[in-house]
């Protein structure tokens, strides 16, 4: 089994994890989750519809708030109009 496909069915309880909102992509939720990972640190996924796109696991908070901003500007420079001129 691919390594992706098996991460997209491992389940996350809602309150284990921070979940951070994206811009839609097509009508499918798309969020950044932060979970803890299985031996230490967090395990930051990106999540579009029922599944699992990227995982990134980071053994220090300051790692995952800089991949979470990472991942949340470059899904809206893709996903959102460009802000009208001036």
């Amino acid at each position: 089994m691919h390594p992706a496909a098996y991460l997209a069915m491992i389940p996350v309880e809602p309150d284990s994890c921070l979940t951070i909102a994206m811009a839609p992509d097509e009508n499918r939720q798309t969020c950044c989750r932060v979970v803890f990972g299985e031996t230490d640190g967090w395990d930051v996924r990106l999540e579009v519809g029922d599944d699992v796109v990227s995982v990134r696991h980071c053994e220090d908070w300051h790692r995952v708030e800089r991949v979470c901003s990472e991942i949340y500007c470059l899904w809206a420079d893709t996903h959102t109009e460009p802000s009208a001129r001036k």
